[in-house]
């Protein structure tokens, strides 16, 4: 959103909700100012680097009067504020206005208010500067001294609440947002008389706490965090101090002082700790942990401060462990370590950078600052930024752009941009969302499960010969038909060079080490003159006497990310830019950054092997990645029309799998019948597919892998088809996108998928705090299964009854819901051990 002031001024805009709460309200939608985190990133988004009034535009609408305040987005709706002028040159009409995402149509317009001003606003300001937010349910629009108002998705107005008139500085004009968590909408009233803080219902929008502050005009926007102790707390930006109040009472927690005089900076927080930034007259950033208590000043939860160079009107962005800001009005641009406060560099002059009243965001790797005049410029995230492009909006911009799946919407003077980055262009996929996401389990749409027993002919197997030679074989097509596409055929896997072994001593828990026997191989994937390559990392207990059964997952981010072993290679191919990642490119720092989701001395010390390779060597997770990918070497298309059954990113990761297999196999200290796949995440959807494609492997292993994988998409709860396809349009088939909205109609269902693992261990993972995956509707599908693994005269989950927290339930098919967030932690692994104890390593190879 724009916050304008020139001088001291400015309107704060919208509303932020930090962190969990934020993504809790609006999984990864930019549904507030500062995005889903609350920190000025879109983690999922992938909006085009450049665009314009004529490049990768989708559209641009004229919006009627005038309004700083950023769009927000909720799937296929667009929402702004503004404030119109009337006849009279004294009333003006304050709106909000609903746009069509696709289309930029409007949808609805609702005059929440017509009024004349108490008071003016900074020739750079507007009457409409405070931003609006959602949660999918309703959108809740502030004019301040104009009040607060709660709309349908549809513009029908629920309620509204009038907190009086606010005087502000020099009459500069109002601007701060307000801000969503749970079940409250929190409202700043920051001013040079009583100034408050109110917490109002969100349904109602009666109060249920207010809280007086010793606090003069401040156009900052409140953030909600929390300290390691899970306490709820909204931080908000002070002149004389920045303040942590509970979220449950309005009690003040903490306060420091040292800020600048009215400020405007919002703040952003990550792990327990916020940063709070002002630049007015004077320059002070801070770095507060969210345990402290009382007055920090002095205190060691003060972790580090800076007195130069600090944003005045713009907020912080915070993005993989850095902070990004401008030198006080300025486009002077420095980037900070947010662990220590370390410039990475300082006040950079970047090209079309000049006057900046706009904040920093990130997504898919750049950071996108906007100028004044209407100049957007894109550089790489990092310590060392390259400019990728310079854009002109044609108009002036003062508000935060909003990214959103393959989408940018800009807010200018007079239009509201949507620039899209274009991706390959399918037969029949039409990748837009189509529902609301719901989190109620009452609203949970009915649904009749596809009978995963039946035939081609409608006949359901009633014996396991049958499921074999006709019902598997069938429900498999259409998995490839309409999910994952069509099976990629195996190559020939050579070892380049040779396979380097080295004894070692892998860290355990406490001050336990575990010796290993270390491996680490390059294979060449075929034949072709241009066939990919993959390094395998294996590690095998270094005292075993015999074979051992080994756990096989692909990472995130390359090997030297999921051990601190100083000595694994450091993957030379394409990262997702993060912490630990230059340019796309892996550096020493990344090591052993994901080591919780690879316990390998835990596992060692249990008997099994561990082996990984990294996804990004078989198609880097990215929409363009297809020609990087291994796709092209096994004769694939690249661009153009696909066919609707052309395999994507997942069929190409789980064809790695199979093809580290015919590696693991050959060696004697792995026991090649009882290699278990797994995988987190969009990896678990992999390790799901790979097990339905390859028999061979023992036992499949699915954690958190939600819409797509584990979890039934019938049901309308956390991440929809049309969600996930439209914001990875290279992870599935073309045809999967065409039934967005359309799940009751699609022919399979995720319990074919689980189904297609039978009579192998199969075990599917959840964590209670990962409401987008849809923990319940993971374990829906993994009881819906029951009947194949019967067939063999074996017991599946073998209840309907969702367990308590932490407790593992099934047969030879198991479950669990962890507490806690998307993750994969030692807790999930014991788990999926305790598993293959009882069924693996007593039992005969896994038939199949």
């Amino acid at each position: 959103m724009r916050r304008t002031m020139a001088w001291g001024m400015l309107a704060m805009m919208l509303a932020i909700v930090a962190g969990d709460a934020v993504a809790e309200i609006a999984g990864d939608r930019w549904a507030h100012w500062r995005g889903p985190l609350g920190t000025g990133e879109a983690p999922s988004a992938t909006p085009p680097v450049e665009f314009g009034p004529e490049k990768n535009l989708r559209w641009k609408v004229e919006i009627p009067g005038s309004g700083s305040s950023s769009a927000v987005v909720w799937d296929d709706r667009v929402f702004v504020t503004t404030g119109v002028p009337l006849d009279d040159g004294r009333t003006w009409s304050f709106r909000v206005l609903c746009f069509d995402r696709a289309s930029g149509r409007t949808r609805w317009e609702q005059t929440a208010v017509e009024a004349v001003p108490h008071e003016g606003t900074h020739e750079t300001n507007s009457f409409a500067s405070a931003s609006p937010c959602t949660d999918g349910e309703h959108v809740y629009a502030s004019f301040g001294s104009r009040g607060l108002f709660c709309y349908t998705m549809d513009g029908e107005l629920v309620w509204s609440r009038d907190f009086g008139d606010m005087t502000m500085r020099g009459g500069f004009g109002e601007g701060s947002s307000p801000t969503l968590s749970d079940e409250l909408v929190l409202v700043p009233w920051d001013h040079e008389g009583p100034s408050k803080f109110f917490a109002v219902e969100k349904k109602t929008g009666k109060t249920v706490w207010e809280v007086d502050r010793d606090e003069p005009t401040c156009w900052a926007t409140p953030l909600v965090a929390a300290g390691s102790d899970g306490t709820q707390q909204v931080v908000m930006n002070g002149q004389n101090a920045a303040c942590g109040y509970d979220l449950a009472t309005g009690k003040v927690l903490w306060t420091c002082g040292g800020q600048t005089q009215r400020p405007c900076a919002s703040a952003v927080a990550e792990d327990g700790v916020a940063y709070v930034m002002s630049g007015f007259r004077g320059a002070y950033g801070a770095a507060f942990d969210l345990d402290g208590r009382g007055d920090l000043a002095g205190s060691d939860a003060v972790l580090w401060s800076v007195n130069r160079s600090t944003p005045d009107v713009a907020s912080p962005l915070l993005f993989e462990g850095q902070l990004y800001y401008y030198k006080e009005k300025t486009g002077l641009l420095t980037c900070i370590d947010a662990a220590t406060g370390t410039p990475l560099y300082e006040t950079k002059r970047l090209p079309g950078m000049g006057r900046t009243y706009a904040s920093p965001i990130a997504a898919a790797g750049h950071i996108y600052l906007t100028d004044r005049s209407g100049a957007i410029t894109v550089i790489t995230a990092g310590a060392d930024p390259q400019v990728v492009a310079t854009n002109d909006m044609g108009e002036g911009v003062d508000a935060t752009p909003a990214a959103d799946g393959n989408d940018l919407f800009i807010r200018g003077e007079r239009h509201l941009f949507c620039v899209e980055r274009k991706t390959m262009r399918t037969a029949s996929a039409t990748p837009t969302d189509t529902t609301d996401p719901n989190y109620d389990e009452e609203a949970v749409q009915a649904f009749t499960l596809p009978n995963i027993l039946e035939g081609p002919d409608g006949v359901a197997a009633s014996t396991a010969k049958a499921w074999e030679q006709t019902s598997r074989p069938y429900q498999f097509r259409q998995l490839q038909r309409f999910v994952y596409g069509q099976v990629l055929p195996p190559v020939a896997v050579a070892v380049v060079g040779n396979v380097e072994r080295a004894e070692v001593t892998l860290p355990g828990p406490g001050e336990t080490t575990t010796p290993a026997i270390r491996l680490q191989a390059r294979l060449r994937l075929g034949d072709a003159t241009h066939a990919r390559e993959t390094e395998v990392l294996c590690y095998l207990p270094a005292a075993s006497k015999s074979p051992v059964p080994t756990f096989l997952k692909l990472n995130f981010a390359g090997n030297q990310a999921e051990t601190t072993d100083p000595d694994v290679w450091l993957t030379k191919s394409w990262v997702r830019d993060g912490e630990g990642v230059e340019d796309h490119r892996a550096t020493e720092a990344s090591r052993g950054l994901n080591a919780r989701r690879f316990p390998a001395a835990e596992m060692l010390s249990q008997g099994y092997g561990m082996a990984t390779a990294y996804c990004g060597d078989f198609f880097p997770d990215h929409p363009d990645g297809r020609a990087q990918s291994v796709l092209p070497s096994l004769g694939r298309p690249v661009d153009g029309d696909l066919p609707a059954n052309e395999p994507g990113a997942i069929a190409a990761w789980a064809w790695g799998l199979s093809r580290i297999l015919d590696w693991l196999i050959t060696l004697p200290e792995v026991d090649g019948e009882r290699v278990i796949v797994v995988g987190h995440s969009r990896l678990g959807k992999t390790a799901l597919w790979a097990g339905a494609c390859d028999p061979r492997f023992a036992m499949v292993v699915s954690n958190e892998s939600g819409c797509g994988g584990a979890a039934l998409s019938r049901r309308n709860y956390g991440e929809t088809v049309g969600v996930i396809t439209s914001r990875f349009p290279h992870w599935f088939c073309p045809s999967f996108a065409t039934y967005a909205g359309r799940e009751l109609e699609l022919p399979v269902d995720q319990h074919t998928l689980l189904a297609m693992t039978a009579p192998r261990p199969l075990y599917v993972a959840s964590a209670e705090g990962d409401r987008w995956a849809d923990p319940r509707g993971e374990f829906l599908a993994a009881e819906a299964v029951g009947p194949v693994w019967k067939l063999y005269g074996r017991e599946g989950l073998g209840t309907n009854a969702y367990p308590p927290v932490g407790t593992s339930v099934g047969s030879a098919v198991r479950y669990h819901v962890r507490a806690g967030k998307h993750d994969l932690l030692l807790e999930d692994w014991q788990h999926f051990a305790d598993m293959a104890d009882d069924l693996l390593r007593a039992a005969v190879p896994a038939a199949r």
